[in-house]
């Protein structure tokens, strides 16, 4: 299913959540509990505590999409709050994937690779903006690899050769991703 179409699905859930937590804060006072739940997050898979970890990362992706649910309703989208979701949502995906790998050696490559190909999918996400192409969506987008890294964190106790292969998994589908936007910059950009 394509982002769109779950957007246009949730975008009236979106509007109650919008409305009920702008009572409480700014969108970028949600983006900053993003960072700390996703910070939290990493650190509690790099020392172990899976059941914590879960629910941080939880936290983070709610905070994550309640700053944006905000920032529509009390049309308070701005260009920095835009920059500072993107660089919130960088630091703490790129540190969840560090927390695996300081958790266990074997994770390490894994969680390295998954890390390297969602940064440069990342980027070339990006790079099109700056040159005015739609590069956006692919095979593997954040939420596709927030499941991935929710199954990889729940089977860390059952085998963390299941937990690697996850994120190996999220390596290629970050790799594909990466080569779709490639491709769809170059039929573009000419």
């Amino acid at each position: 299913m394509k982002a769109q179409s779950i957007r246009k699905k949730v975008k009236p859930l979106s509007q109650k959540i919008g409305i009920f937590f702008g009572r409480f804060g700014s969108p970028n006072a949600y983006t900053c509990l993003t960072l700390v739940f996703g910070l939290l997050a990493a650190y509690s898979i790099a020392i172990g505590e899976i059941g914590g970890a879960l629910v941080a990362l939880v936290l983070s992706a709610f905070f994550d999409w309640v700053d944006g649910a905000v920032a529509r309703v009390q049309k308070k989208a701005t260009k920095f709050g835009i920059v500072f979701d993107s660089i919130v949502d960088k630091i703490t995906e790129t540190a969840i994937y560090l927390g695996f790998a300081w958790f266990a050696v074997s994770l390490y490559w894994p969680a390295v690779l998954a890390l390297t190909t969602f940064l440069i999918s990342s980027f070339i996400s990006k790079v099109a903006y700056e040159i005015q192409v739609n590069a956006q969506g692919g095979l593997a987008e954040r939420r596709e690899r927030f499941v991935l890294l929710l199954i990889a964190l729940l089977l860390i106790p059952f085998s963390l050769d299941l937990s690697g292969i996850v994120l190996y998994l999220m390596a290629v589908l970050s790799g594909v991703t990466a080569f779709q936007r490639f491709l769809w910059i170059k039929k573009q950009a000419k």
